[in-house]
């Protein structure tokens, strides 16, 4: 059974995500549109056509070429991700979830590689990866070939250029996962070991004979690592974060607004509610979600604004200066710029300079 959606041009895409507040779609230079999510609330993810606005990208002829890891959750986040409500028995892999940034490869016109991150292929994990597994890495040839049949492979970028809390000694670029892009399918453990052991890539390490049971004593008592991605028969996959990594990322000592709300924006929040769920406080979750669902709707109201107006605005692409001249006065002057030029909106970096402040440094 397969519990991806079938997808293969932009427009169909784009009608079966519909209109949800927080999904973009960003055409970089080159002509390729990626989509991706801004705003990590609950009812974006209803929709399976929505859980892929992770990175997923079309060429400027509107095929998909790109399409990375679909956005699955945590134990107890949700109530599908709770531990009562998943089928154990259809467990086929636990992964180490490894502690640094998503990266998938691009077929370019020319035959070339060009490697991203879930937004941009200018981020500094992107350039980091771009410069340092060019054409004579393996990870690079084997992206090569996987794409031009229609998969996208799927990595991990982990560097003590690109630390996040867990410290890696070297820069690795490690093999998580690949999919088929048009059906979404992933291929299996033995398919993926196959491939690494061709192209002497590493791959993300796997536990054999694990319950959730040991799962979950790990996950208290463990020190050191991120936590673990859970896959089953279907695809679908859950993770589950170690106490340690949720101490230090800043998801369970700090608990005011202010805190909260960064964490919405840094997209960490998923984190915290599900260590609000682990430990039995419900009424702190659901404290959590009424600050969550307020910072969503103030960047909903943001995004939707800067679309309204580019959209609009009846200025030709590319005539800049009219519209910076037209829009000088406007309070989102330099999101409507970005949004103009084709670049991704800094909508994040907007929220914390202009509204942060709005919300309490006390502990709710």
């Amino acid at each position: 059974m397969n519990i991806f959606p079938d997808i293969t041009n932009l427009e169909e895409f784009k009608a079966n995500v519909g209109d949800i507040p927080g999904i973009e779609f960003i055409t970089v230079p080159g002509g390729y549109t990626i989509a991706s999510y801004y705003i990590l609330d609950s009812k974006v993810f209803q929709n399976p056509y929505a859980r892929e606005c992770r990175g997923i990208t079309f060429d400027k002829n509107g095929d998909l070429v790109s399409r990375p890891l679909h956005k699955f959750f945590n134990l107890g986040e949700r109530e599908s991700t709770l531990e009562k409500n998943i089928d154990w028995s259809t467990l086929t892999t636990v992964m180490d979830k490894r502690d640094g940034s998503m990266i998938s490869p691009v077929l370019l016109e020319d035959g070339s590689i060009k490697f991203k991150t879930k937004r941009s292929f200018t981020s500094d994990p992107a350039v980091l990866v771009n410069n340092t597994f060019g054409p004579d890495s393996a990870q690079y040839k084997m992206s090569q070939r996987l794409c031009s049949i229609g998969c996208t492979p799927i990595f991990e970028i982990t560097s003590p250029n690109n630390r996040i809390v867990v410290s890696y000694k070297e820069t690795e670029l490690v093999l998580l996962a690949v999919r088929k892009n048009q059906s979404g399918n992933y291929f299996s453990r033995d398919q993926l070991e196959l491939l690494a052991s061709e192209w002497n890539i590493p791959i993300v390490d796997t536990f054999t004979d694990v319950t959730i049971s040991d799962l979950k004593h790990s996950a208290e008592t463990q020190t050191g690592i991120e936590g673990w991605v859970v896959q089953f028969n279907t695809g679908e996959m859950i993770k589950l974060k170690t106490a340690w990594y949720l101490s230090l990322h800043g998801s369970v000592t700090f608990t005011t607004e202010k805190n909260i709300a960064e964490m919405v924006i840094d997209e960490t929040i998923d984190d915290f509610k599900s260590y609000c769920t682990s430990v039995g406080d419900t009424e702190l979750f659901d404290k959590v979600v009424a600050i969550e669902t307020r910072v969503n709707n103030t960047l909903s109201e943001i995004i939707d604004d800067v679309n309204r107006t580019v959209e609009t605005c009846g200025i030709e692409q590319g005539q800049f200066k009219e519209f910076a001249l037209t829009y000088t006065d406007h309070p989102y002057f330099w999101l409507l710029m970005m949004k103009f030029k084709g670049q991704t909106p800094l909508y994040g970096k907007y929220f914390l300079t202009n509204h942060l402040h709005e919300y309490s440094r006390e502990c709710i």
